[in-house]
C-alpha cells in the first residue's frame, strides 16, 4: 500500500498476507489526514532524481487508489513479529526485498530498464524492514519514527 504522509509518500510493502492492507488500515484510521495512494501496486517513476510514486488502475481487493504522483520518501517492507521495530536495511537486503515485490518483465530491454530504476530507488529511498503486531500500536509506531525522522 502507498500512503501519503505530510504530502509525500511511504510504501508498506510484503508478500501476501503479510498484513499490508490491515497495516494500512490502521494507519489511516490512526491518523485520518492520511490518504491512500494504491493499495496494491504503485507505479514508481524518477524524475529530477528523485522517486515519486502514482496511483495505479491496478488496485487490490478493495479497489483503492488515487489519480496522484507524491515524492517517495520510505519503503517499509512488513514483517509479522511479537516486537515492534523498524531496522534500516542494508544495500543488498534493499535488492533482496526489492525484487521479492517488483514485477519483472520478460523482455530484455525492460529489465535493464527496470535495474536503473531499481539502482535509483536504493541511492534515493530509506528502505526499511517493519516488524508488526496486529494493532494501532503499529501505525502509533510507525508515526513516532517518521516524525522523529522528520525533525532530523
Amino acid at each position: 500500500s502507498e500512503l501519503t504522509y505530510r504530502n509525500q509518500c511511504l510504501i508498506l510493502s510484503g508478500p501476501s498476507k503479510s498484513g499490508k492492507s490491515t497495516q494500512t488500515r490502521l494507519f489511516c484510521e490512526t491518523y485520518p489526514k492520511t490518504m491512500v495512494i494504491n493499495e496494491d501496486k504503485p507505479l514508481i517513476y524518477i524524475k529530477d532524481g528523485q522517486a515519486y510514486v502514482v496511483g495505479s488502475p491496478w488496485s487490490g481487493k478493495h479497489v483503492i487508489n488515487e489519480n496522484i504522483s507524491r515524492k517517495l520518501n520510505e519503503i517499509f517492507f512488513i514483517e509479522q513479529s511479537d516486537k515492534l521495530d523498524i531496522i534500516e536495511l542494508t544495500k543488498k537486503q534493499k535488492i533482496k526485498s526489492i525484487f521479492r515485490n517488483i514485477h519483472r518483465p520478460g523482455e530484455e530491454s525492460l529489465v535493464d530498464k527496470m535495474m536503473l530504476l531499481v539502482e535509483e530507488i536504493i541511492d534515493k529511498t530509506s528502505i526499511y524492514q517493519f516488524n508488526t503486531v496486529l494493532s494501532q500500536e503499529s501505525s502509533k509506531y510507525l508515526y513516532q519514527f517518521l516524525e522523529e525522522k522528520n525533525e532530523n
